[in-house]
């Protein structure tokens, strides 16, 4: 199984798909640092025109509305890293069998005395490798260009890199299974599908629940979404680790649904990863049964 997970993490480096991620994320972090430098100036230059006396807001409403501005930002670079890290995971896998059982390379493998359950055992922890590392890094540096631009507070951090880790691994599990079964093609539009419905269906449960909407079906249906792929669903848990939930009216209407609003359980978190347990399940019985000759 180690031997396969070498080679399958050789194989993300000879085909570049870390390396280009790497420089895209520079790419990304380098513009997402610029637009906080200048935000942060902006918010300097306006705090002072209040506090000669220009502002028309209340000491304390012009101090909430900066935090939540900068909240705001904070979720930005937050919800697209999530993105990010989630697009590399499928494109990553999506033909980490297929693509070999078209070309043939999978056939000298099988040949080999090597188990079919150690070859899906060491592509999932090859690619989870790279994986983890990336997403860690790229969370913490957007946790670190907040701190240092605007102070923020650095709570929670463990746990919040954990489910952030935790998001792609799922998608890998999801991508490895269909690639067991499906063409690289057809794998990656389901599984990207997949991911997109639940992004969608998070987003509406998050308007739902706002203050002024309050709609039991919006609600309900992105609860339906998150057990149908539950990304989204620790995505919110995240925001709500590090910035707590969306209560404030004000707060929900600039955030959006990019924050979290309605919380999601602690039940939740403990699905997605017997979630991913399943699908990982699924695809060491699909491989072993399927005739590959």
């Amino acid at each position: 199984m180690l031997i396969i997970t070498a080679l399958t993490f050789k194989e993300a480096l000879r085909k570049k798909i870390l390396i280009a991620a790497i420089v895209l994320t520079l790419l990304f972090l380098v513009v997402y640092g610029l637009g906080l430098h200048y935000i942060a100036q902006d918010m300097a230059v306006h705090k002072a025109g209040f506090m000669s006396g220009g502002g028309s807001l209340s000491a304390g409403q012009e101090q909430a509305m900066q935090e939540i501005s900068k909240r705001a930002f904070f979720l930005l670079g937050i919800y697209f890293a999530s993105s990010i890290v989630s697009l590399l995971a499928i494109f990553s896998s999506i033909g980490s069998v297929s693509s070999e059982m078209e070309n043939g390379m999978l056939h000298a493998i099988v040949a080999k005395p090597i188990r079919r359950r150690d070859i899906i055992l060491g592509k999932f922890l090859g690619y989870t490798l790279m994986l983890t590392f990336y997403s860690a890094v790229l969370f913490v540096s957007i946790l670190l260009l907040n701190h240092y631009i605007f102070g923020s507070r650095l709570d929670g951090v463990t746990g919040a890199i954990g489910l952030f880790t935790l998001q792609p691994l799922i998608l890998l599990a999801v991508s490895l299974a269909g690639s067991t079964r499906l063409s690289t093609l057809a794998n990656g539009i389901i599984v990207f599908m997949l991911y997109t419905v639940g992004v969608i269906g998070g987003m509406l449960e998050q308007v739902g629940a706002m203050p002024f909407v309050n709609s039991t079906t919006l609600v309900r249906t992105g609860i339906i979404t998150s057990l149908m792929m539950p990304v989204d669903s620790i995505y919110r848990m995240i925001v709500t680790i590090i910035t707590g939930t969306t209560q404030n009216p004000l707060d929900a209407v600039i955030i959006g649904p990019f924050g979290a609003i309605s919380q999601p359980s602690n039940a939740m978190m403990i699905y997605a990863v017997i979630y991913l347990i399943a699908f990982l399940v699924i695809s060491v019985r699909v491989f072993s049964r399927r005739d590959i000759g």
